[in-house]
């Protein structure tokens, strides 16, 4: 099976990606990094089984599926024996999805399972919502979550959301702005207006956003009841404003994962809770 190499690479390539951020190479143009780099042969090297297991994904796709028709409409014959190879463009997109759906999703994962460890009576309150449900719907296999299990599971979904308020995978976003824009200062004085012409590169600080005291009650506080309780609800103007929670960012250009990472948090951290029961030891213990 590939899988193991695939997973072996993927943690490779995302530690060379880390040292090229690091070294002078991250400043020079991508031809001279190709050219003279051997840090540049070790990624083409470790992309090999990536690019592999995303072409065997593409072609052993569902037939009807969207990235089966896109493989298909975008694929040519290799010139030699007549088979069908999937396009680049296709290929760098399946790899794109691959790759940061894996990361993203176990550092979500990661943060979640360490904000309950700091909370027992949380994770307790959560312990036996996710057990009653699955009981309950499910009590010839009690170790089988689905998709319907998981939307009666309220409380499952204010965690995973205060998980995300409080540590967002992505800390920040860079968008490049199209028109001018005009930001006043937070006292309303029109004389200390900051002005960011076209064309400029703006960076959203979502880490800070969604702690801004003038946002949440208890910022910084672990509260997933702030989720479905109406008076902390109510509290939160995080929760009212657009814009002012944004894990997977907004608009046109937000998260293309974001559906299947909503859905596969939820029932992997489900079925964690549901087969295994916490110690009670602090984090700082360990």
């Amino acid at each position: 099976s590939l899988l193991p190499l695939y997973l072996e690479s993927v943690t490779k390539i995302r530690m060379i990606l880390l040292a090229q951020s690091r070294s002078i190479w991250y400043l020079v143009p991508r031809w001279v990094y190709k050219l003279f780099s051997p840090m540049y042969r070790e990624e083409e090297r470790t992309m090999g089984p990536i690019r592999e297991f995303a072409r065997l994904t593409c072609e052993s796709a569902a037939p009807l599926s969207p990235l089966a028709l896109l493989s298909q409409r975008d694929s040519h014959s290799d010139g030699s024996s007549g088979a069908e190879t999937v396009s680049k463009d296709i290929l760098d997109e399946a790899i794109t999805l691959l790759f940061a759906g894996q990361d993203t999703s176990a550092a979500t994962l990661s943060w979640t399972l360490h904000l309950l460890s700091l909370n027992p009576e949380k994770r307790q309150k959560l312990e036996e919502e996710v057990r009653s449900v699955v009981q309950a719907e499910g009590p010839t296999d009690t170790n089988r979550v689905t998709k319907s299990m998981i939307s009666k599971m309220p409380y499952l979904d204010a965690v995973i959301k205060e998980s995300m308020r409080l540590y967002p995978v992505a800390p920040f976003i860079v968008r490049k702005l199209t028109t001018d824009v005009t930001i006043p200062d937070e006292s309303g004085i029109k004389a200390q207006t900051l002005s960011l012409p076209a064309s400029t590169f703006a960076c959203i600080w979502i880490y800070s956003l969604h702690r801004h005291p003038k946002l949440w009650c208890r910022p910084d506080e672990f509260l997933p009841e702030r989720w479905i309780d109406s008076k902390l609800r109510s509290k939160d103007l995080g929760q009212q404003e657009y814009g002012a929670y944004m894990p997977f960012a907004i608009g046109p250009r937000n998260c293309l994962g974001q559906p299947l990472a909503q859905v596969i948090l939820r029932i992997l951290l489900a079925r964690i809770v549901n087969k295994y029961t916490a110690l009670d030891l602090r984090f700082e213990a360990l």
